[in-house]
């Protein structure tokens, strides 16, 4: 369209357009829209109300793209949309013209538009989720990825509109197949633990493949998926040159020595609960952290279900790896899991004997349970005096701490 008007005068453009021309009304209007030289050298000061004016000459005469660009200018434009001749809703039923065609993006700006984003400069008074979901479905019915995956996330999230996994599932497996990376990670992991999908390790596997071919962070995470699956037993038979294989392209730049020690680390403790998010979460913890600290937070993150379903065998294990690596913190926890009977048996001397070992690191709260055990005859005989110097050696060193913080 823009061709056909390159090689003539603007007042050559605007008689086209008078006289009834389509192409040439939508090409004026756009030029007064964004304020442009025309070719002819002479200068189209921006304005909105003459493309506005133009934009709606286009579509009395059957331009749907031309609606689309008057529902635009509207709420692109809002410090001036009141003096445009038509209203918040008439710009409203001007984008769902425009979008009513076959431009998936437009459907798809149209769906994260009603769900409240500023896509088009603005933000609407209302969000409208269900009809939202109709432009979205509609585009993602179309084969488009980008709704298909951002759908995918709506259900599996589950924030704006009810966790549906197999509605998400359906979704990731339509991007997936469309060729998002994202999309084919996600599926890969839902048949792996069978997540609005029925189980299968062969699906897993393949879409974990595919995903791991391209580059980003989703690709990486398929790598150290596929080093797992193939290292243990949970989703295909044991093949340690496969599973070297993937392990050796997660990345080049890393010690190898960290993520054997990763590996070797998440094997000891990994069992039929733990799914590949976990493995994920837990992996990218013990890279980027020391191995001390990171299987601490990993151990807090099981007792609290922060992050992970709660799960005190699996805190307790993962305090164990914490407390072998010299973790204070965590041989502390260790020794309240006996203490409480959580994850392993009620055993009041070992949890004294853990407490004696974090103390010995110059824990002050173990010092602290340490007299409240003698105190109360807890694991150990009431002795009184055990029991004050404990308590009087975590109030030196609690004192000693805020004043070297």
């Amino acid at each position: 369209m823009v061709d056909n008007f390159k090689e003539i005068s603007f007042e050559e453009l605007e008689k086209i357009a008078k006289s009834g021309n389509v192409d040439a009304q939508l090409y004026l209007g756009m030029l007064y829209q964004n304020g442009r030289y025309y070719p002819d050298r002479k200068p189209v000061h921006q304005d909105l109300f003459r493309a506005a004016y133009w934009f709606e000459k286009a579509y009395q005469n059957g331009e749907n793209d031309a609606a689309w660009m008057l529902g635009v200018l509207f709420f692109n434009n809002q410090s001036y949309a009141k003096y445009l001749p038509y209203s918040y809703f008439q710009a409203l039923e001007y984008l769902r013209i425009g979008a009513n065609n076959e431009d998936n993006i437009r459907k798809f700006a149209l769906g994260c538009f009603f769900l409240g984003g500023n896509i088009f400069g603005s933000v609407l008074d209302e969000p409208d989720i269900e009809e939202a979901l109709h432009w979205l479905h509609e585009a993602a019915e179309a084969n488009d990825d980008r709704s298909q995956l951002f759908l995918a996330e709506l259900y599996d999230e589950g924030k704006i509109v009810n966790k549906d996994h197999e509605l998400a599932s359906k979704y990731y497996l339509a991007a997936a197949m469309n060729g998002q990376t994202r999309a084919q990670l996600e599926i890969g992991k839902r048949y792996w633990c069978g997540l609005g999908v029925p189980f299968s390790g062969e699906n897993a596997l393949n879409w974990l493949a595919k995903a791991a071919q391209n580059d980003g962070m989703e690709a990486t995470e398929a790598e150290i998926l596929l080093a797992f699956a193939y290292r243990t037993n949970k989703i295909t038979d044991v093949d340690l040159k496969k599973s070297n294989i993937w392990k050796k392209r997660i990345d080049p730049d890393e010690a190898e020595d960290e993520i054997n020690l990763a590996f070797h680390d998440i094997a000891a403790i990994i069992d039929d609960r733990i799914d590949p998010y976990q493995i994920i979460k837990i992996f990218l913890l013990l890279i980027n952290s020391r191995q001390k600290d990171a299987w601490h937070e990993i151990g807090l993150c099981f007792l609290t279900g922060a992050g992970f379903p709660k799960d005190y065998n699996l805190a307790y294990k993962s305090f164990a790896k914490a407390s072998w690596y010299g973790n204070a913190d965590a041989t502390f926890e260790l020794g309240e899991l006996h203490a409480h009977g959580k994850g392993v048996e009620q055993d009041l001397k070992e949890a004294i004997r853990f407490y004696n070992e974090a103390a010995k690191s110059g824990h002050i709260e173990a010092h602290y349970r340490l007299s409240e055990c003698y105190r109360d005859g807890r694991g150990v005989p009431i002795d009184i005096d055990e029991a004050e110097r404990w308590r009087d050696e975590a109030v030196r060193l609690s004192s000693f701490s805020a004043k070297h913080p």
